[in-house]
């Protein structure tokens, strides 16, 4: 059972480890019944979520915005980026002094700031304020347009397996049925506080064909920009963000400053 549901090709949960880890463990499951048959599958699974998953959730944790809204925060950045640099050319052709050109780096380090922060999934505006976005799993009106049809859906696609566990011994050795245990995997009757996708042999995650995914991708882009957002009180969190900031901040003046000092040493055009 385990084999036809996450490590045959056609398995709904089929593991995202190498074709020979599976065609191992498919040989070593025909061959014993033992728990060992499946340990390179194990080893396999804990070292992509070691390496791969751990590090790639601890960034997305970080996050305090969704996708539009950083897309939003990283076309303002760019702009007054955009704008310091058109600033500066216009004190490089004009007949001021040089150093007024030092007053570029108040547009830049603001932006380069702001545009580093958003790459790495920080808003900078909800976090001076200490605000994150909330996301669509925890926001109520998503919750409340999913409607009864939507979720009984869900429910139902969850898997109803029957298998009939009998040895081969018994089989030979006896000319009636072979004797088994039905095995009935719903969502609704085992406990119906748990999720489908929480089912050990339920259907395959398909997160994008969630109802509440449905829901929020049909959110017109304003919404998305300003969805809600509440404190974030996690310290753990809090600490990542903060040292992000920091980094960008660092980053952001380091790289204004460099541009500036060049932008010192362009000769005057006296064009303007």
């Amino acid at each position: 059972m385990i084999i036809k549901q996450y490590i045959t090709d056609q398995a709904p949960r089929r593991l995202k480890i190498s074709d020979d880890d599976l065609a191992a463990c498919q040989k070593a499951a025909s061959l014993t019944t033992h728990p060992s048959a499946l340990l390179r599958a194990f080893t396999a699974a804990e070292d992509i979520l070691k390496s791969e998953c751990y590090p790639r959730f601890v960034r997305n944790s970080q996050r305090n915005a969704n996708k539009p809204r950083l897309v939003f925060v990283r076309v303002i950045a760019f702009t007054v980026i955009m704008i310091g640099f058109l600033a500066s050319q216009v004190m490089v052709l004009s007949s001021l002094s040089q150093f007024y050109r030092v007053l570029s780096i108040i547009l830049w380090w603001p932006g380069f700031t702001t545009l580093i922060a958003a790459i790495q999934g920080l808003c900078l505006f909800l976090q001076l304020r200490g605000l994150r976005q909330l996301p669509p799993g925890e926001q109520e009106q998503l919750l409340d347009d999913v409607d009864a049809d939507d979720h009984a859906h869900e429910l139902n696609s969850a898997a109803e397996v029957t298998t009939h566990i009998s040895s081969d011994k018994d089989r030979r050795s006896s000319k009636q049925p072979a004797h088994g245990m039905a095995i009935r995997v719903t969502s609704r009757n085992d406990d119906p506080l748990r999720k489908p996708s929480m089912q050990t042999f339920g259907p395959a995650n398909k997160y994008r064909r969630r109802a509440i995914v449905k829901a929020y991708q049909s959110k017109p882009m304003a919404r998305k920009v300003w969805d809600d957002a509440v404190k974030t009180r996690n310290r753990n969190i809090k600490m990542l963000q903060d040292r992000t900031l920091f980094l960008s901040i660092c980053w952001g003046g380091a790289i204004s400053s460099v541009l500036t000092v060049v932008s010192l040493f362009i000769p005057v055009m006296k064009v303007l």
